[in-house]
């Protein structure tokens, strides 16, 4: 029988106890009821987390990855069998990752790899969907690994090899490893050049498609760093993302049941707005009262909530990338709006990228802008659900660590 798999919140807290000789001696020290302890979790303070970090002398974020873990499924989460073999768990793999239950798309996977035995293509196919499930769930880094480990595998064939090469681009681009993911997004770009997918190759298509995306936001990322680059770097991104809207878009026309290619579409146009006004060909203020227009009013009332919110999610950070770059005065009212839009967006979805930028972003306008004054009714006040998700966002984006670190200096810190 297989052993059970330690809860991470149990192991942290069980050292702390060990650490101060009692579970009494424990609460007093991190100020809670004793009976607390035992519900340490998603819902904790930020001042529990940082007082048991300091007693266990490690660094929050790793405190905070271990605590808060990842929300559990309902109980009727539709098991592993066994019996189903290895297609029957692909297929609940996929059934769960389209329903949002990446609990189960994980078991999925794990349960495919298992049975893949020798089978090296099954394998590495097993290893991309796990790398899928830890994505939904915003670990990046994880998935990375995974895919890293897939591209070992023999036997993988071009379609499956770019496929890997690819979801390996956009993991990096969300990690901002950015000229890691440009460098492997070109390969995938070049390879299909020299072999354009057939119109019934669908999956091909997707890669292609996907490679340009990746790259071409890959170098707006880059321009947000350094804007003295954007010359070199803009009108490549405005053309690939042009590309990536076109492919995208044709695959929606073609496969209307993969609701998630007319949203990246959509994204995309977002990218190529960015990057006209980045190559001087569209002015800022008319960017922005144009992205401002084209966000829906209420979320509710979109026919696809989904893959489709989502991208209004990253129409919201555009224009506050180009507020941030181009609006001098209005920045901050333009950063305001666009902001408070992604993050209600972002608490719909639960999606982490999205969740980065807004902190990012959301801390250079307060700390950054010229027109940022103290006014009490500007003060940052942290609730405890956007604690909870800085503290994820801590544990999934290395990067953003000092981001955090300066946020949590910057806000009050509510109950």
């Amino acid at each position: 029988m297989a052993r059970p798999v330690p809860d991470p919140r149990q192991q942290i807290v069980a050292l702390a106890v060990r650490l101060a000789g009692t579970k009494g001696a424990l609460a007093a020290k991190l100020g809670i009821d004793h009976k607390t302890l035992a519900h340490l979790g998603g819902a904790t303070k930020l001042a529990t987390v940082r007082a048991l970090a300091d007693h266990l002398n490690l660094p929050l974020d790793v405190v905070a990855e271990r605590l808060i873990g990842e929300p559990r499924e309902a109980p009727n989460a539709t098991p592993v069998r066994v019996e189903d073999g290895y297609e029957g768990a692909r297929e609940l793999y996929l059934r769960a990752l389209a329903e949002g239950r990446a609990e189960t798309a994980r078991a999925a996977a794990q349960h495919m790899a298992r049975l893949a035995g020798g089978d090296s293509r099954r394998r590495a196919e097993a290893l991309s969907c796990l790398s899928g499930a830890v994505e939904q769930q915003g670990h990046y880094t994880e998935a990375v690994e995974h895919i890293r480990a897939a591209k070992l595998c023999d036997g993988l064939g071009d379609g499956l090899r770019m496929r890997l090469e690819v979801n390996l681009a956009s993991y990096l681009l969300e990690l901002w490893q950015l000229s890691e993911a440009r460098g492997v997004a070109r390969l995938v770009q070049d390879w299909y050049r020299r072999h354009p997918p057939r119109a019934d190759q669908q999956y091909r298509r997707v890669n292609q498609a996907l490679a340009e995306y990746v790259a071409g936001f890959a170098r707006l990322f880059e321009v947000s760093l350094h804007a003295e680059r954007a010359g070199e770097l803009a009108p490549r991104a405005r053309a690939e993302l042009a590309r990536s809207r076109e492919l995208h878009a044709a695959l929606a026309a073609d496969f209307p049941e993969e609701r998630w290619y007319a949203s990246i579409a959509l994204s995309s146009e977002a990218g190529v707005t960015w990057a006209e006004v980045e190559c001087g060909v569209r002015a800022p203020a008319a960017a922005i009262e144009g992205i401002a227009a084209r966000l829906p009013v209420d979320l509710d009332e979109i026919a696809h909530r989904g893959q489709h919110l989502e991208a209004f999610g990253r129409w919201c950070i555009v224009g506050a990338q180009i507020a941030c770059a181009h609006a001098g005065a209005g920045a901050d009212r333009a950063m305001a709006l666009f902001l408070g839009k992604a993050a209600d967006i972002a608490g719909r979805t639960g999606n982490w990228s999205l969740w980065e930028r807004v902190f990012t972003l959301e801390l250079f306008r307060r700390s950054t802008l010229a027109d940022y004054d103290a006014r009490p009714e500007r003060v940052w006040q942290l609730d405890r659900d956007e604690q909870r998700v800085l503290l994820g966002l801590m544990g999934r984006f290395p990067h953003f660590r000092r981001t955090a670190w300066r946020v949590l200096a910057a806000a009050r810190i509510g109950a």
